[in-house]
């Protein structure tokens, strides 16, 4: 049972931190349903390792595991949403090509690494929908904007090339035209300076160090956003 525990602590906060900031922002209460929904949507994320080891080892007792915690959590979320879940139906599409792209190009593909962002942001829509039962398109893209910007930087942490360096710079030019593009408040993005001084001056930090500052970076994203999210 150990082994079926996801131990990507980077991911789970990404997935906390997305998913109050959609509850709080639409001000819902972290009543029964919200922690219902919440757990049903730890399940669909920790479902991830359950996968990993039966595309590594292709043993049944994974596949079964990757099953089953993917059909308890779908139930509760139909259980609290009833036919309102079809709303999201579209958004099934994400995590779906996130597991064609780990099977087919790796799971450390950049593309790959993006749809990981991408599906674990789904918890920032699913949390403003607990909340209004309506799909809030323009939180979730901006969810996903600022915590992708991670993969480049860890890209860079790790490779300190040229190409992940400039990279991770045209990525927060890129960051800045979306969420002009959405109305957004630019303010939102502030912690992803760390990212553009990173690329640019290389500044080394324990992995620990590191772990702390992104997380940092996180409660800071929610706090911004409960604060100038439009």
């Amino acid at each position: 049972m150990n082994r079926l525990f996801l131990k990507e602590y980077g991911s789970w906060s990404v997935m906390v931190i997305s998913y109050l900031t959609g509850l709080f922002i639409h001000r819902g209460s972290f009543d029964v349903t919200a922690i219902s929904v919440f757990l049903a949507l730890a399940l669909f994320i920790n479902s991830k390792q359950a996968f990993t080891l039966w595309y590594r080892q292709k043993e049944r007792m994974y596949l079964w595991g990757f099953v089953a915690q993917s059909l308890v959590a779908s139930m509760v979320l139909l259980l609290i949403f009833g036919e309102s879940i079809l709303r999201l139906l579209p958004f099934c599409s994400v995590p779906l090509l996130y597991m064609v792209f780990f099977v087919y190009r790796g799971e450390h593909s950049l593309l790959t690494e993006l749809l990981g962002f991408a599906t674990l942001s789904l918890a920032a829509l699913l949390g403003a929908f607990v909340a209004t039962v309506e799909v809030d398109y323009r939180l979730y893209i901006a969810t996903f904007t600022f915590f992708a910007a991670g993969v480049f930087k860890v890209r860079v942490q790790l490779r300190k090339g040229l190409k992940e360096r400039v990279g991770m710079l045209i990525y927060a030019v890129v960051a800045i035209l979306v969420y002009n593009i959405i109305g957004v408040s630019l303010f939102i993005l502030l912690p992803i300076i760390d990212n553009a001084v990173h690329a640019i001056t290389l500044y080394k930090t324990r992995l620990k160090v590191t772990g702390w500052i992104e997380l940092s970076k996180s409660v800071l994203f929610m706090l911004l956003v409960l604060y100038l999210y439009r």
